[in-house]
Parts: structure tokens; sequence; C-alpha cells
């Protein structure tokens, strides 16, 4: 699997997330990608590395535009980092340059890619989209993604023990 495939794909989701809220913006400067939604969960104000980093000195000066960037705007932020675009020696170094920018490492998530989706063996029930726009549909928002998050922390627990 090419990780820029997948890597690509999460900027992507991110630059649409980004470009669809009334604060967000979307920045492309010297191999980082900046995708903020302008709101104040920092998961959905990012930086992403965007292209190879061939020393730790470089990566410190990715993070400093990042932490610039948010900085005049006021805004939590995080650095969501795809490990091969970095040499050797500066993913040695990673973590040590994050945290001398205020920045630490929340979860690490494995890349995934779907080469093929088999055909549904039933029909698949109707989907009711709807927005946010209430406390009995937020409760049922909130629901579905502690669930979603709980289940693949209960994943990732087990396959740690094995």
């Amino acid at each position: 699997m090419n990780f820029r495939t997948v890597e690509e794909n999460l900027r992507q989701s991110f630059r649409v997330l980004a470009s669809s809220q009334p604060a967000g913006e979307v920045r492309e400067t010297g191999g980082v990608t900046i995708a903020s939604a302008g709101v104040t969960f920092q998961m959905f104000n990012a930086a992403f590395l965007s292209a190879p980093v061939a020393s730790d000195r470089e990566l410190d000066r990715r993070i400093a535009t990042a932490q610039v960037h948010f900085a005049a705007r006021g805004l939590a932020w995080s650095y969501w980092v795809c490990e091969d675009w970095m040499d050797k020696k500066a993913r040695r170094r990673m973590s040590d340059a994050f945290k001398k920018r205020g920045l630490y490492l929340a979860t690490v998530l494995p890349g995934m890619l779907a080469e093929k989706l088999a055909a549904p063996v039933r029909e698949l029930p109707r989907l009711d989209v709807r927005s946010v726009g209430d406390d009995e549909t937020w409760s049922a928002f909130c629901d579905i993604g502690a669930g979603s998050y709980c289940e693949t922390l209960r994943r990732d627990s087990e396959s740690e023990q094995n």
C-alpha cells in the first residue's frame, strides 16, 4: 500500500470540512497543509505535512509554520502526522520537536485502504441524514460517535494484548 493515497485522502477530507465552514480556511505553504474549520475543537483546526521532510530542522520549521498560523487566529489546533513523510532522523526526534512547540502525541491511528468493496449481501436500510438541531438529535449523534470510538479502542486494546 502506498501511504500517499491514504494520507492524501485524510488531508482532502479535512480540506472539504474546513472549506464548508463560515470561518474555515485552507492553506498550502512550504510543505504544510492547514485545513482549519475555525472552531473551538482543536481536532478540526489541523495542520498536516504535505511533502517529504529531510531533517529534524525542517520538521521544526513546519511545526512552527502551523503554530504561527493558529496563534494569530487564537485557535486551538492539532498536527496530523504521517511518519512516512519523514526521514529516519526527523522521525526519531519527532516527539521532542512537537514537545518543544507545546504539542504531544494524542493517538496513533492506522492508515486503512479498501482496494475493493464487496457487494452488499442484503438490501441496505435507507439512511435518514439530518442536521443536529435539537437536544434529542445531539444526544443521538454523541451516542453514535462514542460507540464508534469505544469499539475502536476495544479492538486496539485486544490486539495489543495478543
